[in-house]
């Protein structure tokens, strides 16, 4: 017994407690052994089986008084090194009980995961006429691997910066005239960093922004639903800024027909220290798009919850009679009229009368505001006399019940897959990481002259105009340049299964543009769970890359004096090997890393990250399972 000293007085208390609490147990078994065989003689199957009770019952008196953890732990300290004092320690703790367990007539071996931890042939192996055994899994143990330790998770208390983006979008068609639509972009962005522009275009213009001409954008060749205006704005601080900015696209040449934007939108891209856009409100504000000119609206509205209540306010001045649809219902028409301001306010009481909100609830709906008389893409020149108004001041309101009300504790980015380029099938696969929540999610489609009529998800149909259910006349529809698809239909961590396509009616498909894509929104989480357990949890001196391509090197946690060198780069992403924090800052680095390339796009400040730890007593590990294995023979 003097190799189990290693074990401490912990070893020899355990020890002595359990022999005290098995005596009973043995005189149970020696009784119960010596009646098997008292009255069943040697009869074959009745010793095998008597054999293996004893096999059984042994095992679990060792399981269930701790003995099998101790030797566990013992036999994974010594990393396979038989001569180690652990493996001795796992050698004499099974002998010392299973010699005392098992009748000197029977002889044993007990086995780790093909280890001989202990075996006595006091009954000859090869001489014995009946032989059996039973096995036990335990977690908790590995060759080589802490038994007992420490386990740390990590946390991000606040932010230093973040890229984010503002969207402004276009209708899948806005005619024709000259354009005004508001951007928004958050009150606490800090930078400016760049913007583009993408739109189909029927003839050149300039962007202006905020009264102030931007010199963009070039104008390609008008093709079949393509964007042939793909460009960034030179010095975009200088036009863009936090709040409302309102964008004219003033048409420099073309006639009134070619004078549209056939879907598209205006993206901005800025700095902010909010980790995301705070909770939903359950308030809604869809601005109508300004229009001089010819008053030819094809658009959508998504509102993401269950409508309470809508309002419609319109402006608009025009001589010709003009009418608004919300899916084919038509919720508004007018008589010709004179050249004067007119305000439409459609409210709860009238359009609920009109419309099942039900239905439109967390829908891609189709709404239109035209001119009656005139097709989707005007054929003619307007005739003499002054141009029709729709004022951008027009908007529909909604107050909804919101499907999810906060982002506490998540850091939200707007992300942007490749365009489709797929004219053939009209589908892209793509795949959403492990560690991302999809927020929200949408298609941008471009459409010429016929209509967004079919998107899908996987096997989840996201929009569909070819079930009728809005009518088979789609010349009444609006077109949507966005089509909501519900989260849940894109699943994390695997391929998925994208398809757009448009239509005449519910029964002509007619293709898709290669310049469609999804645009979505992930959740970060800002707090990785407890991780594996290691022997050490003391931290590092870290050098961190981010995406701007600024680097950090600093210790975390800020009371770590030692020497160990940890990385997280482009070319290196070693750590303090054996330590729990360096591990959950490893961790909690890698999901803070969207596209894997050793760069976080998250500015931090080295005290952003914190710990918890747990270390009293030790955590007992989660390794294994490991399989014990009881022989017997006689």
């Amino acid at each position: 017994m003097a190799n189990l000293k290693s074990l401490g007085n912990r070893g020899y208390a355990m020890i002595l407690d359990s022999i005290m609490a098995l005596v009973f147990v043995l005189i149970v078994f020696s009784a119960v052994y010596g009646f098997y065989f008292t009255r069943q003689g040697n009869a074959p199957m009745t010793a095998f089986r008597s054999l293996g009770y004893l096999s059984e019952d042994s095992l679990d008196v060792l399981n269930k008084n701790g003995v099998l953890d101790v030797i566990g732990e013992q036999w994974s300290m010594a990393d396979g090194n038989t001569s180690s004092i652990y493996f001795i320690n796992a050698t004499n703790i099974s002998r010392e009980y299973l010699d005392q367990l098992l009748p000197q007539t029977v002889g044993y071996r007990l086995t780790i995961d093909e280890d001989v931890v202990a075996e006595n042939n006091r009954t000859p192996e090869g001489l014995a006429p009946v032989k059996t055994h039973a096995t036990r899994l335990l977690v908790g143990y590995g060759s080589g691997l802490p038994v007992r330790g420490n386990v740390a998770r990590s946390y991000i208390t606040h932010i230093k910066s973040k890229e984010e983006v503002a969207y402004s979008y276009f209708g899948g068609l806005v005619g024709q005239g000259n354009i005004t639509q508001n951007l928004y972009i958050p009150t606490d962005a800090e930078t400016i960093i760049k913007a583009y522009v993408e739109a189909d275009a029927g003839a050149p213009f300039q962007l202006i922004v905020n009264g102030n001409t931007t010199g963009c954008c070039a104008v390609g060749a008008v093709g079949n639903m393509s964007a042939n205006v793909k460009e960034y704005v030179a010095s975009p601080a200088s036009f863009f800024r936090a709040g409302n900015n309102t964008l004219l696209i003033q048409f420099t040449s073309g006639t009134s027909v070619q004078q549209y934007i056939g879907g598209g939108h205006v993206k901005v891209t800025f700095n902010t220290s909010s980790p995301n856009q705070g909770e939903d409100t359950g308030y809604l504000k869809e601005q109508i798009t300004g229009i001089e000119g010819l008053i030819n609206l094809y658009s959508s509205f998504y509102v993401p919850g269950t409508i309470q209540a809508m309002h419609a306010h319109i402006e608009y001045i025009s001589n010709y009679s003009s009418y608004m649809y919300v899916g084919d219902t038509l919720i508004y028409q007018s008589e010709a009229g004179n050249y004067t301001n007119q305000t439409l306010d459609l409210t709860d009481a009238q359009l609920s009368a009109l419309l099942n909100y039900n239905q439109l609830s967390q829908k891609t709906v189709p709404f239109s505001i035209g001119t009656n008389n005139v097709t989707r893409y005007a054929e003619t020149e307007l005739s003499a006399g002054p141009k029709a108004i729709l004022y951008p001041t027009s908007y529909i309101e909604f107050n909804y019940t919101p499907q999810n009300t906060t982002l506490y504790g998540e850091i939200e980015f707007t992300l942007e897959t490749p365009r489709f380029n797929d004219t053939a099938n009209c589908s892209y696969n793509f795949e959403v990481p492990q560690h991302f929540a999809l927020h929200q999610a949408h298609f941008t489609s471009y459409t010429s002259q016929y209509w967004t009529d079919y998107a899908t998800a996987n096997a989840h149909t996201a929009y569909t105009l070819r079930d009728s259910h809005f009518g088979s006349n789609y010349s009444i529809l609006g077109d949507p340049y966005l089509v909501y698809v519900q989260p849940t239909y894109i699943d994390v961590n695997a391929n998925n299964t994208l398809r757009l396509e448009t239509g005449t009616d519910p029964t002509t498909p007619t293709g898709c543009s290669a310049d469609n894509r999804l645009i979505y929104t992930i959740l970060l989480p800002t707090i990785v769970p407890y991780g594996d357990v290691f022997p050490q949890s003391a931290g590092c001196q870290w050098n961190i890359e981010f995406q701007d391509d600024s680097t950090i090197t600093t210790t975390i946690p800020s009371t770590y004096n030692g020497t160990a060198q940890c990385n997280y780069t482009t070319t290196s992403t070693a750590i303090n090997t054996g330590d729990a924090q360096s591990d959950a800052v490893l961790r909690l680095l890698r999901i803070l890393d969207i596209d894997s390339d050793g760069k976080i796009n998250v500015l931090l400040e080295p005290n952003a990250i914190q710990f918890e730890l747990s270390r009293a007593g030790g955590v007992q590990s989660l390794w294994g399972p490991i399989k014990y294995r009881l022989t017997v023979w006689e």
